[in-house]
């Protein structure tokens, strides 16, 4: 650990703009960093006199007797920056913006219009998404951005190629390979206390200056990096926030990852990290269990401590992810504990209600065909009713086999 936080540190001093002239701004992104540190670490850059590599700066740092990492935290990077001489993680080497576009397969004309890294596409009808506001169901609006064909297409390879390869820490539970709501709720299943807390506007409060510090994490130059942060997000058109209200102004006005664009969920994860590593510590601390699915938060234990709340809280806000509080609850195993759509006060399993749903819904489509119990118009709908019976009999084998026998008596002809 002592020696990615020194990495993070060499990294942060390493920045063009901060090489020997902004030790005490770089510095200050590391919590824990104690004054002899910082006065030592300041004493070590002025001695150099030839700009070093990350690893080799990396490497004085941890060696200097003055110098305690003990504790620190590198709350401003969304990934340990390990070894920047080449891309870690098996990302490809894309050293300029045509190797991007080869590895993208498009050219680097459409590779710039695509990107749009200026922000100069700002006719509504050569945006790259599909817009539109979707009510919460307790209140409020979501803008959803699904991106076009093309887009969507490059995303998915940014996705695979670049970012699917880069490990994600052990608290984040969703939108990762072998991740499920079923394993985020089975960390706290059997506990005396659960705590549940939801973030506001996730994918919205990741803004382009976090997407630019993860692709410069994983080792992209300036010319590259501009163009997979153009890719990665969006800004809404001034037409669509004529009706917004303040706040949505201020989230979607500007560019920040998109909620619809596959490259999303995996950004917004990395973006976390910061987030997760502390609320992991301080849990720890008080012999509790943290894991975040998507956007919800849970803590589980024997004991849940009233301050809990709003020390979870002020770490979301120094960290840039504000709470949802008026979602918060607090479920001790007198009442349903209940995460995800799982009930968890023993083995998680959805409620009795989604299963009597879906077997109603089943037993329509098999009595009078998909078409009349597709009364929500899904495009797949067989898709969609494969991926519900996958989800309510999780773990329960009489529920899957009864719901299987429906599923087959369905005539999809």
């Amino acid at each position: 650990m002592s020696h990615a936080v020194a990495a993070a540190i060499a990294l942060a001093l390493l920045e063009p703009e901060r090489w020997r002239s902004g030790v005490r701004a770089s510095l200050e992104s590391f919590e824990g960093l104690d004054a002899e540190s910082r006065t030592a670490i300041g004493r070590l850059v002025k001695s150099l006199y030839v700009r070093p590599e990350v690893d080799e700066l990396a490497a004085l740092i941890a060696r200097d007797p003055k110098v305690t990492l003990r504790g620190v935290i590198p709350r401003r990077w969304a990934l340990p920056p390990l070894r920047m001489t080449r891309p870690p993680y098996g990302a490809p080497p894309l050293p300029t913006p045509a190797d991007l576009a080869a590895f993208l397969d498009v050219e680097v004309g459409e590779l710039s219009f695509l990107a749009d890294p200026k922000g100069w596409n700002t006719d509504a009808r050569r945006q790259h998404y599909r817009t539109r506001w979707v009510p919460k169901r307790r209140g409020g609006r979501r803008l959803i951005e699904a991106p076009k064909a093309r887009l969507k297409r490059v995303q998915r390879k940014v996705l695979r190629g670049i970012l699917d390869p880069v490990p994600l820490g052990a608290a984040a539970t969703g939108f990762a390979p072998g991740a499920s709501p079923s394993k985020h709720a089975a960390r706290h299943s059997g506990k005396r206390w659960v705590l549940k807390m939801d973030l506001a506007d996730f994918f919205a409060h990741v803004g382009s200056g976090r997407v630019r510090a993860i692709f410069e994490t994983l080792g992209y130059p300036l010319a590259v990096r501009r163009l997979l942060v153009g890719l990665c997000t969006t800004r809404a058109p001034a037409e669509l926030l004529l009706d917004a209200d303040p706040v949505e102004r201020a989230l979607h006005g500007r560019r920040r990852l998109p909620q619809g664009a596959p490259t999303s969920p995996t950004l917004a994860n990395l973006a976390a990290a910061p987030l997760d590593h502390r609320l992991w510590n301080l849990a720890a601390r008080l012999g509790l269990t943290y894991s975040r699915y998507a956007d919800d938060l849970a803590f589980s234990g024997d004991r849940m401590p009233e301050s809990l709340i709003p020390r979870i809280a002020a770490i979301g806000i120094e960290e840039g992810f504000p709470l949802q509080l008026r979602k918060t609850r607090r479920m001790g195993r007198a009442v349903r504990q209940e995460l995800t759509g799982l009930v968890v006060n023993a083995d998680p399993a959805p409620r009795r209600e989604s299963y009597d749903r879906l077997r109603a819904i089943l037993h329509q489509a098999a009595l009078d065909g998909p078409a009349a119990a597709n009364r929500e118009a899904r495009e797949d709908f067989r898709a969609y009713l494969r991926g519900r019976i996958e989800w309510v009999a999780g773990g329960r084998p009489q529920r899957r086999a009864k719901l299987d026998a429906l599923f087959a008596r369905i005539d999809w002809s």
